[in-house]
């Protein structure tokens, strides 16, 4: 499998309500911010980063920034979008900033099940919840994923439904545990050697 044919896109743009409006993106953890995390791990496959602020910072940390188009912080399907738009490869694996402890394989399970299914979209579940965010699509989705935000839509669930995405189970929970408050952040510090078994 060729992990070559995947851009990675960090989602890196929301507003960070629960964490005093932080950018999440550029929180420490280890010594090292949150972004830096996920391009380490995945660090075989191109990147780039969603931000809607900051992204002078970001540039310095060696991130190609890509704003949303219209800087109206729309939610993670409008830097999704550019994703698709300046991407030069057949998926976009798109993860937010938030989740640095992702499993290794998760790339290629992901175009692994989309090519055997033939589907352009997948994203993850795993025992507890769906992981919507965390999804790879396919660069033909450009044109209908303009369409559906120009439509005035934005939930993440309800354009995968209607591109009939794939589900794909990863039973490894603790793997996705995001930080969404400073209490997260300080249990993500003290667990990160075991968490970040293998990753970098």
């Amino acid at each position: 499998m060729n992990t070559a044919r995947i851009t990675l896109l960090l989602l890196a743009g929301g507003m960070g309500s629960r964490m005093g409006h932080a950018d999440k993106g550029l929180l420490q953890l280890a010594g090292k911010a949150l972004v830096q995390h996920l391009a380490n791990r995945y660090a075989n496959l191109p990147v780039l980063l969603s931000a809607n602020r900051h992204l002078e910072l970001y540039a310095q940390l060696g991130f190609t920034v890509i704003p949303d188009a219209d800087d109206s912080y729309a939610g993670p399907l409008a830097g999704v979008l550019q994703g698709l738009h300046h991407m030069h490869s057949d998926w976009l694996l798109t993860l937010p900033c938030d989740t640095p402890f992702l499993p290794l394989d998760l790339p290629m399970r992901l175009l692994t099940a989309a090519e055997q299914a033939h589907a352009k979209l997948a994203f993850v579940r795993t025992p507890v919840q769906s992981h919507p965010v965390i999804m790879l699509c396919h660069y033909s989705l450009e044109p209908s994923l303009r369409e559906f935000l120009a439509s005035g839509q934005r939930k993440v669930g309800l354009w995968q439904k209607n591109e009939h995405a794939i589900a794909v189970d990863f039973p490894d929970e603790p793997a996705f545990f995001n930080i969404n408050t400073p209490a997260d952040l300080q249990q993500a510090e003290q667990h990160y050697p075991s968490l970040a078994c293998g990753g970098e």
